[in-house]
């Protein structure tokens, strides 16, 4: 099972360094590590409607899913902050993406197949699929007949593709860590008054 990705930042390595009581440090670290979980839910909500589905067709709200994945772990006198959803490295780092169950990956070319299985997307339109081979290549389609037309392409099939790593998956560590700080200097001044600067 793929693990969480630990969102880490150094702005959170020289706090945990400040001289305080491990009660204190530990209050302070959970407080910014629950601000760090808002900063990230609203900047992937964000995304989320800044980036919609290209192709158009029914969206799947893949970065809403991700905002909900993010989760501030309890830990002892430490700051821990998850992405739990097991697509995000996928998306972080990129590279290949092979089938797991089938022969073939099937890539929606049309909106009305997007966010769908080839079963799935059979099933809603009643359109009948068929395999076709590309002469030549590794890969093929599923083709199908909507009414009276010709052939449409909506599926490309594949046995591997190459993903580049996502513009913006993850905030920069300076946005993250500038969070971090204010965070942790609104703490310190709640919890010890305006003497600390």
């Amino acid at each position: 099972m793929p693990q969480p990705f630990v969102v880490k930042t150094n702005a959170v390595e020289a706090l945990k360094n400040i001289q305080l009581t491990l009660k204190d440090k530990k209050d302070g670290l959970d407080h910014t590590s629950r601000s760090l979980v808002d900063f990230l839910k609203r900047y992937y909500r964000k995304k989320d409607t800044a980036e919609p589905n290209k192709m158009g067709g029914e969206r799947t709200h893949f970065w809403k899913q991700i905002a909900r994945s993010v989760q501030q772990v309890p830990k002892y006198n430490d700051f821990n902050v998850q992405i739990t959803d097991y697509r995000f490295r996928q998306k972080l780092y990129g590279g290949p993406i092979v089938p797991k169950k089938a022969k073939y990956l099937t890539i929606p070319m049309k909106a009305a197949s997007y966010g769908k299985s080839a079963a799935k997307f059979q099933a809603d339109s009643g359109i009948n699929l068929h395999f076709q081979r590309r002469r030549g290549t590794n890969t093929g389609v599923l083709a199908g007949v909507a009414g009276r037309g010709g052939a449409t392409y909506y599926y490309l099939l594949t046995k591997k593709v190459d993903q580049q790593p996502w513009p913006g998956t993850l905030p920069t560590p300076e946005r993250m860590g500038l969070r971090v700080k204010r965070s942790f200097r609104y703490w310190l001044r709640k919890r010890f008054g305006n003497a600390v600067t």
